[in-house]
């Protein structure tokens, strides 16, 4: 009797809609409150989650675009690497777990069929065929993972910098400058004309804003290195500087707005190394990774000479699951060989690519966990240049706000 008595008491209205204040308090408790909301937010696990998390209502749309929580999801989820670009028609695609399989696919597949002259936070700036075989070469913005027609670009000016050297060599660089919405600022491009010989380096450059490109400028400096390595040296674009690495223990500095160069010194340990590479970091600082050894050391700079050593990586014991038969590389013709190369790095050195010489095997590796992914080598092996890594955009692109378009 006392327990169909309590069945009734439990079934009845009054009861339930208690039960249900009741639990519409705890979740009030739960999800009202913003750094228990974050700390949910931070670990969905991927950012295709993240993006839908943030789809749930307003109020978690602003929290999930929060700079500071984007900064703290990124550190524990950084933008995945879709392929690797050995030359701008050669993407190499990277086995991708479930819900980023698509979207790798879908990037190579953009690529495949696009003459790339670079890839920014998912814009692409390709040339377009031009039906005229003696007309310039014209250009457009793509979108990598979602295709929605190409976006006009305006024609870059012609050659702006010459050393007037009989042995000198030429070399254009298109590189897009921000990674801003859907504004005028898309599009916004630097025209970066080079111009190597053995002893003097010039650059002339313009930047497009707006739909316009402004004036021409150009400068030259004396670096003393061989002509192919200045043709094959890394450069980067971090804000408004442009660096290039060199063999002569330091990174040349162009700063766009003055039109001046300026050298930023390398630390002692990578000085000697000719396989150091660099990105760049938060708040316009500087990465750097140098094989030393079995050793993988990540530095951070400040864009003018002061370096970091922020981790210290072992290679054999984050590869131990890939069954290395042999670290040591057999010397050659010129002695000693070093075991590890390193071939890229992604954006804060969240990723590192990297060659295992004396197997033959490369690796790519998510530095905050340590989790190691064997590489198709053999496409690599095709071409000798630099190679570029291809990650997802960020930061992502949240459902639009509803709520404040009203």
């Amino acid at each position: 009797m006392l327990k169909r008595l309590r069945l009734d008491e439990e079934q009845s209205p009054l009861h339930r809609r208690e039960m249900e204040r009741k639990e519409a308090a705890v979740i009030e408790m739960v999800f009202g409150s913003n750094d228990l909301l974050a700390e949910i937010l931070l670990r969905v696990g991927s950012p295709a989650w993240f993006v839908r998390a943030a789809a749930v209502c307003t109020r978690w749309l602003h929290r999930a675009s929060d700079p500071i929580i984007l900064r703290r999801f990124r550190m524990l989820h950084p933008p995945r690497v879709l392929a690797l670009r050995v030359a701008s028609d050669l993407p190499v695609p990277l086995r991708q777990p479930g819900e980023f399989a698509a979207a790798c696919r879908q990037a190579i597949a953009t690529l495949s069929s696009s003459t790339v002259c670079d890839i920014r936070n998912g814009r692409m700036l390709v040339e377009i065929l031009n039906p005229n075989p003696i007309g310039p070469p014209t250009f457009a913005v793509r979108n990598l993972l979602l295709p929605e027609g190409d976006r006009p670009f305006p024609s870059p000016p012609s050659k702006m910098c010459s050393i007037a050297e009989r042995c000198s060599c030429d070399s254009r660089l298109l590189r897009l400058l921000n990674d801003g919405g859907d504004t005028d600022n898309d599009t916004s491009c630097l025209c970066l004309d080079l111009t190597y010989s053995f002893e003097m380096f010039g650059a002339g450059y313009s930047i497009l804003r707006s739909g316009v490109w402004s004036a021409p400028r150009s400068v030259k400096t004396e670096l003393p290195q061989t002509l192919v390595n200045s043709m094959v040296a890394q450069k980067l674009i971090v804000g408004n500087k442009v660096y290039v690495m060199t063999t002569l223990g330091y990174i040349l500095g162009l700063d766009l707005a003055t039109a001046s160069f300026f050298k930023v010194q390398l630390p002692n340990e990578a000085r000697s190394s000719r396989d150091a590479k660099f990105s760049c970091g938060l708040d316009s600082e500087l990465c750097l990774v140098v094989a030393k050894g079995l050793h993988l050391r990540i530095w951070h700079g400040d864009g003018a000479g002061q370096w970091v050593v922020v981790d210290t990586i072992f290679v054999p014991e984050v590869c131990r699951h890939l069954t290395v038969r042999r670290w040591i590389p057999v010397p050659d013709h010129r002695g000693w060989v070093a075991p590890v190369k390193v071939l890229a790095v992604t954006d804060n050195a969240e990723f590192v690519i990297f060659e295992l010489v004396a197997s033959g095997s490369a690796c790519c590796m998510q530095v905050s966990n340590r989790a190691v992914q064997k590489m198709p080598m053999e496409s690599l092996q095709e071409y000798t240049g630099i190679v570029r890594p291809v990650t997802m955009p960020w930061p992502p692109i949240f459902p639009a706000d509803k709520a404040n378009q009203e």
